[in-house]
């Protein structure tokens, strides 16, 4: 899948992902460098509402995100604690919505 395939089906879906508490996905990673192979996942940066209470339900996120995409993704959340994917996520990261 393509870096506008997946911002477009990210965005057919926002209402819904909006009401699980997301209001921003960032894309990042190989399929928003253009270089995705065959076997990479979509990576994802996730900035929830601040009255979003998240907790356990970012893994049924992460899996209704697979499901919407149709491939393995990897759900990243905002605020990034680890110095090094931070900046990796800031170098590379496109705004889905």
């Amino acid at each position: 899948m393509v870096r506008e395939d997946v911002i477009a089906r990210l965005n057919s879906h926002k209402p819904e992902l909006e009401s699980l508490g997301i209001s921003h996905l960032y894309l990042f990673g190989s399929v928003a460098r253009g270089d995705k192979a065959s076997t990479s996942d979509v990576d994802l940066l996730a900035e929830f509402q601040p009255t979003a209470s998240i907790g356990f339900a970012i893994v049924s996120i992460q899996h209704r995100l697979e499901e919407i995409l149709g491939c393995p993704v990897d759900l990243v959340r905002s605020p990034i604690e680890k110095p090094r994917l931070k900046q990796v996520v800031e170098r590379e990261a496109i705004l889905a919505f």
